[in-house]
């Protein structure tokens, strides 16, 4: 049990750091032509973020801590990442809707997705 903790410890802080490349990422985005100059959404972010969770799924961290506790960390990680480093909500959760009953449009918990969205973001 103890070398559970300390794995799930790991991946939380190779997280954190993945989390500060993603910034360095974004900081160094270049605008684009086509948007006049508008800064480019993060896409390398978005999935490398995608990839995070995969990772964290598949090491167990999610199902160690609950679909609760992961569905609160994971909107915590896709809102932040959006909002400050332009981030695509919709990459992030590629792939992880289903089995976090989370909707990539407006974060609502429910079963009721259709590619990865719920009823109302969907109409």
């Amino acid at each position: 049990m103890l070398w559970k903790i300390i794995e799930t410890e790991f991946i939380f802080s190779l997280c954190v750091l993945l989390c500060g490349i993603i910034q360095l990422i974004g900081s160094i985005s270049v605008p684009s032509i086509e948007t006049g100059g508008d800064l480019m959404s993060n896409h390398s972010g978005s999935r490398m973020l995608n990839d995070v969770i995969q990772v964290l799924n598949d090491e167990e961290v999610l199902n160690t801590i609950g679909l609760q506790k992961s569905q609160q960390v994971i909107t915590q990680i896709v809102d932040i990442a959006s909002r400050i480093y332009d981030c695509n909500p919709g990459e992030i959760l590629e792939g992880h809707t289903d089995y976090l009953n989370l909707c990539y449009g407006c974060f609502t918990i429910t079963t009721n997705l259709d590619n990865g969205l719920c009823n109302s973001c969907r109409s």
